[in-house]
C-alpha cells in the first residue's frame, strides 16, 4: 500500500528572520512519512531537524518486523540520533524536536507522535483525528511515544503536520475544498493548511497523502 503525498512548509519569523522551524520527509516509496518541529535555539533548528529525520529514515525502510514495530523502532532511532548529536554540543538548555509519523502496512494506517503534532484521516466526507487531543510539550528527548492505528481504503486522505498547521481557518478551508471536489490534489490541501501560519509568520508543516 502506497500514498501520493505532498509537503508544504511555512517558515517562522524569529527575531526578524524567516527560519525553517519545520520539515518533513516522504519515505519508503510513499508508504511512510514524517513531519518534525524544532524547539529551542533558532540556530540549531536546521541541524536538529536533519539528524532527527535522518535517524528516522535510516530505520523505517528496514523490512523487518511488523509496520507498528518498524514505526516504533524508527522513532527510537530518531531519538538516539538527536541525543547523540546534542551530546557533542555545549548548551545549558538543550533544544528538542517533536516528531509525528505514520507508516502504511497490512491494510492499515499506523500513526505515532513524540511531542506535539497531529494526524487526521478523511474518508467519504468524514474526518477523524487519530492523535490525542492534548498537545504535549517536549519532543524526542522527553516525551513518550503515542500511537494510533486504523484501517485504510483506497482514496483515503491522510493529513499530518505540526499543531500550527491545523488552525480553525486552515481546517475550515481544507474541509470546504474537499466538499467541493473529493479528488482535490493533496498539494492544494497541504498549502491551504500552512497558509494561515505563513501569514502569521509562526511557521508550520503539513503533509497530505492520498492512499492508492
Amino acid at each position: 500500500m502506497r500514498a501520493v503525498a505532498h509537503v508544504s512548509v511555512a517558515r517562522a519569523e524569529v527575531r526578524g528572520r524567516r527560519l525553517g522551524r519545520h520539515a518533513a520527509r516522504v519515505l519508503a516509496g510513499g508508504s511512510a512519512c514524517a513531519v518534525a518541529s524544532a524547539r529551542g535555539w533558532p540556530r540549531l533548528f536546521a541541524p536538529c531537524l536533519e539528524v532527527s529525520l535522518d535517524g528516522f529514515a535510516a530505520c523505517i525502510g528496514e523490512r523487518c518486523g511488523s509496520p507498528e514495530e518498524r514505526l516504533e523502532k524508527a522513532l527510537e532511532a530518531a531519538r538516539e540520533a538527536l541525543a547523540a548529536y546534542l551530546d557533542r554540543l555545549v548548551e545549558r538548555v538543550l533544544p528538542d524536536v517533536a516528531l509525528t509519523a505514520f507508516v502504511l502496512g497490512d491494510g492499515a494506517l499506523h500513526a505515532a507522535r513524540v511531542g506535539g503534532g497531529r494526524v487526521y484521516m478523511h474518508r467519504r466526507g468524514k474526518t477523524a483525528r487519530l492523535t490525542p487531543r492534548g498537545e504535549p510539550g517536549g519532543g524526542l528527548l522527553t516525551a513518550p511515544i503515542e500511537r494510533s492505528d486504523t484501517n485504510l481504503r483506497s482514496g483515503d486522505l491522510i493529513l499530518a503536520g505540526s499543531s500550527s498547521a491545523f488552525s480553525a481557518n486552515a481546517v475550515e478551508a481544507a474541509a470546504e475544498a474537499v466538499a467541493r471536489d473529493p479528488s482535490v490534489p493533496p498539494s492544494v490541501l497541504a498549502n491551504m493548511l500552512t497558509t494561515p501560519a505563513a501569514d502569521a509568520a509562526i511557521g508550520a508543516v503539513a503533509l497530505v497523502a492520498r492512499v492508492r
